[in-house]
């Protein structure tokens, strides 16, 4: 499997591109996935003061894909539309079984990645890269 390397440096010019990207004014809150949408999420937050609701999802332990474990807290709350951030949209799995939890509760939503793999069950609204689909992406908060 290759790796590619994504650095602090990559990071900070990637959100200046998505505050120029996205209009925050059209989001009453931002839903990072936990745990790699976190970091982005929390930028974003301390830019655009939105309120934050935190989805904690799981499907992977180190490189090893595991069943998906997902938390969505209090999103059902949600009357206005949502930016769910993401670090990666790899498989698709865990934003499609988001996307699909707020479609039931008539949730409306947009989906914002840093990466999107294309064999991907589900396309982010935003992304930045477009990764091979055989790519490890290791981000810098994840560097021990």
């Amino acid at each position: 499997m290759d790796k590619l390397y994504y650095t602090w440096k990559q990071f900070d010019k990637d959100v200046k591109k998505i505050m120029k990207l996205i209009d925050f004014t059209n989001y009453s809150s931002l839903a990072p996935v936990a745990f790699g949408g976190l970091i982005l999420g929390t930028k974003l937050k301390n830019t655009t003061k939105l309120s934050t609701r935190i989805i904690f999802a799981s499907s992977y332990k180190g490189y090893k894909k595991t069943a998906l474990k997902i938390k969505t807290g209090d999103l059902d709350k949600l009357k206005s539309k949502v930016l769910i951030v993401d670090d990666i949209v790899d498989t698709g799995s865990t934003v499609l079984y988001i996307t699909h939890y707020l479609d039931t509760k008539k949730i409306k939503y947009d989906t914002l990645t840093l990466f999107y793999k294309g064999h991907s069950v589900y396309k982010p609204t935003w992304y930045l890269h477009k990764a091979p689909n055989h790519t490890w992406i290791i981000m810098p908060w994840e560097k021990k």
